[in-house]
């Protein structure tokens, strides 16, 4: 990983905000192949940077997606070729890297864990989350899937510190799981990046409520970057990534498309709902025993 260089860096750190801040999401069709889909990731996030852009967001497995075994047997170390490149390119636009999520070796073990990656605007590694809820599907002629054949969950609720507030982590299936975001709620977490992979069944019905929902409850930003398409026969998602405030209302998004999403987002906006509607407050009291 890269290390702290240069004046320039400490400045765009420093012009990050004491409370807004320009997020963008990127909507992916990524694939095996995964030299396509490093300039895909490439050409997004530097049309993020174009417009601002002081964190961006890419969806789960952007780095490689298909069959599962076969993203498994793709598996790298952490640090290694595909995070190095990740922290590279942070480090290009000097900006908060949220690389959605990776397959990571596992010392020891044919399965891999479910991994998002975190890096600076110097390209330092700061947060590594690793996918708790392995997803798990079965309809009947539409789709199944049961991750836990190929991954290994991770144990640890996941945040990091940045300029603008804390920034809590959250992998695709986990959104059906409130207890995390609770999790991160009580640490008083004002923004959620949620890379995901949702398919187009599951995602039709679910995506767009359970982002909202997840925003309300814990009345904070959630930014969810999803994949699109067909990734491979019989692999399809469902795509409309979201950028949601904690009041719930969607402030961009995109389509079934690969594209980008920007918005400015504003902490205060967040400390205003909890102002008037404590719920965090009340969370955070409880959990402390006052």
């Amino acid at each position: 990983m890269k290390k702290p260089t240069g004046r320039r860096n400490q400045a765009k750190e420093q012009e990050f905000g004491v409370s807004q801040l320009t997020v963008a999401l990127v909507q992916c069709n990524s694939t095996l192949d995964r030299e396509a889909n490093r300039q895909q990731i490439a050409r997004f996030v530097a049309e993020a940077a174009g417009q601002g852009a002081q964190l961006v967001v890419l969806p789960e497995l952007c780095w490689w997606l298909g069959p599962l075994d076969q993203v498994v047997a793709l598996a790298e170390p952490v640090p290694g070729p595909t995070s190095s490149w990740a922290a590279e390119l942070a480090q290009k636009h000097r900006l908060w890297l949220v690389a959605g999520s990776l397959a990571e070796t596992s010392p020891g073990e044919k399965r891999a864990w479910n991994t998002s990656l975190v890096f600076s605007p110097q390209g330092e590694l700061v947060s590594r989350y690793r996918k708790r809820y392995l997803f798990q599907v079965d309809l009947p002629g539409q789709v199944s899937v049961d991750e836990g054949r190929y991954f290994l969950p991770g144990k640890e609720v996941a945040s990091c510190a940045t300029p603008w507030g804390e920034l809590g982590l959250a992998i695709c299936f986990d959104l059906r799981f409130s207890e995390h975001f609770l999790h991160l709620a009580r640490r008083g977490v004002p923004l959620v990046a949620v890379p995901s992979a949702f398919t187009y069944k599951t995602g039709q019905a679910h995506w767009k409520l359970l982002v909202r929902a997840r925003a309300v409850e814990n009345q904070a930003f959630v930014l969810a970057a999803n994949q699109c398409g067909e990734h491979a026969p019989g692999m399809t998602t469902w795509g409309h990534s979201l950028i949601v405030d904690p009041w719930g209302q969607v402030v961009a998004g995109l389509e079934d498309s690969p594209g980008v999403a920007v918005a400015t987002v504003d902490r205060e906006q967040v400390e205003q709902v909890r102002r008037q509607l404590p719920v965090v407050s009340i969370l955070r009291r409880e959990a402390s025993g006052r």
